[in-house]
């Protein structure tokens, strides 16, 4: 059995939520809430595919709650719920990346559940591609790693071995580039911090290496 996917949706009009849970909660798991700090922590503790939000409440806009959780959890498709008097403000949200679509209140329960089914299948698309990516950058850094021990590998044998030849400095700026390349995957994987392996070679010289 499929997992559902789960909905979030942030209105300050009670009757609101119950109609939308009524609507969705066969196909979906709803979450429903009438305060922006609540939606935030659900947000924190499942994993939501779209945020449903209403673009006039009295403590914060739709846009302004997007605005503040865009940056922590980016991943989730946003839809504003919004009248024609805030059309310019959700048009800029939507220039700006913030918003996915906007939809007219009141709604009309085929066009929300299409624009819902629309939304899940972007957030899913937009999964898939960044499991293909992390598998493309997996492979790039294990190649890297394995260019790294090859050409040490050369490097301490021609050394030890007291060979006069010595190593070719083209060889060893491969292979500072290929350390620099797992920095880099590094730093992609775990958003900013970098490992041991990281640190040691940030400031690295080929020409330094070689005077080693």
């Amino acid at each position: 059995m499929n997992t559902k996917h789960a909905i979030l949706y942030l209105d300050d009009e009670e009757q609101n939520l119950i109609a939308f849970q009524a609507l969705l909660r066969k196909d979906y798991k709803v979450f429903t809430t009438t305060d922006a700090h609540e939606a935030a922590e659900i947000l924190s503790r499942e994993n939501i595919a779209v945020i449903f939000s209403d673009q006039k409440m009295p403590d914060v806009s739709g846009v302004e709650f997007f605005e503040n959780i865009i940056h922590e959890y980016p991943t989730p498709v946003r839809i504003l719920l919004t009248g024609h008097a805030d059309i310019e403000a959700v048009i800029d949200a939507i220039n700006k990346g913030q918003v996915y679509r906007y939809v007219s209140k009141p709604w009309e329960s085929g066009d929300l559940k299409i624009c819902i089914e629309n939304a899940v299948e972007k957030y899913q698309r937009d999964a898939d591609l960044l499991m293909k990516k992390a598998s493309l950058l997996k492979t790039q850094g294990e190649m890297a790693i394995a260019q790294v021990f090859n050409l040490l590998y050369q490097w301490l044998t021609l050394r030890w071995t007291d060979e006069s030849a010595g190593v070719d400095r083209g060889d060893l700026s491969a292979c500072i580039n290929a350390l620099q390349q797992i920095a880099s995957l590094n730093k992609i994987f775990s958003e900013g911090y970098n490992t041991p392996l990281a640190q040691s070679q940030n400031n690295l010289n080929p020409n330094e290496l070689i005077e080693r």
